[in-house]
């Protein structure tokens, strides 16, 4: 079981205008990543040429971010500010920087907007990142990623057994959320599916909609939840029992916190990706496939 003593988050919220259109990628080939202590996707991504430098794949954040060290080294200057705001309801304003080609393996965006995070920040997430890459990059393509492998690929599905779980992805709030039916008239639970989140994070009050299509029960103690703009200390519980698909995750150990005010009537918490095998998302399909371990 995993322990909740101190929970990573990373996921920020900011609006600005869209970047240029996204480089399809012209072959499925592998990427390899890392997955930190906390279940963390990093890839090795380059900017105009440069690098290649270590950023966290985080599909639960809206936009991307780059530490204030690699702005110095590629020579970037701020075009804007812009107030980020954690999935803890914790806000800091962030200089933004536009950056060149950012290419990951086939796929690649140009003139991406990105918040500029102290380098301390990041490190303190327990992945020794130079940024993150989020939605703005991420939504433009299909891909899978592989946990059991260590691989990402640039299509989604294309495996030859069934998934274990079909989720329809809704967008909201420059993320995406999945509707997780829990069955026998328990109703339903709207999570954002996050390569970000070391736990599960079930957003309150305990005795919420969430709480009770999940039947979640007090855990002793508390958990120190880290954000990239601060950390907090919030209730720990579990979660008897919640359904994906045809996968039931039985006694999960989740942070329970209370709902950020940007995400007033959204999602319902966060899946940490990171539990199951694989999981493809398809741009195209609005869609996301899992396998389980």
């Amino acid at each position: 079981m995993r322990s909740l003593h101190s929970v990573s988050l990373v996921c920020f919220l900011h609006c600005f205008a869209a970047a240029s259109p996204a480089v399809t990628p012209d072959d499925a080939g592998a990427v390899g990543f890392d997955v930190d202590q906390n279940g963390a996707v990093v890839v090795a991504a380059t900017i105009d040429g440069a690098g290649p430098f270590r950023f966290l794949v985080d599909t639960g954040s809206s936009h991307s971010a780059v530490a204030d060290g690699l702005v110095r080294r590629l020579g970037l200057d701020a075009v804007a500010k812009a107030e980020i705001m954690s999935a803890t309801g914790q806000q800091s304003m962030r200089p933004v920087v536009r950056l060149g080609r950012t290419t990951v393996g086939g796929a690649a965006r140009d003139g991406m907007l990105a918040s500029v995070l102290p380098s301390a920040d990041l490190t303190g997430m327990g992945a020794a990142v130079d940024g993150v890459l989020g939605q703005d990059f991420l939504s433009a393509f299909d891909y899978t990623l592989d946990y059991l492998h260590g691989r990402l690929t640039w299509s989604a599905g294309g495996a030859l057994d069934e998934p274990a779980a079909r989720l329809t992805l809704a967008p909201e709030g420059g993320r995406f959320v999945a509707t997780l039916p829990q069955g026998a008239g328990r109703g339903v639970v709207r999570l954002v599916p996050d390569t970000g989140s070391a736990a599960l994070v079930i957003f309150g009050p305990a005795s919420g909609r969430a709480a009770g299509a999940l039947r979640l029960r007090p855990a002793s103690g508390q958990a120190r939840l880290r954000g990239v703009v601060g950390e907090r200390t919030v209730e720990r519980a579990i979660v008897q029992a919640l359904r994906v698909g045809a996968l039931v995750m039985h006694d999960e150990p989740a942070a329970v916190i209370e709902r950020p005010g940007a995400a007033e009537g959204l999602a319902d918490g966060l899946l940490p990706l990171h539990r199951f095998g694989r999981v493809s998302f398809s741009a195209r399909e609005r869609c996301l496939l899992i396998w389980g371990r």
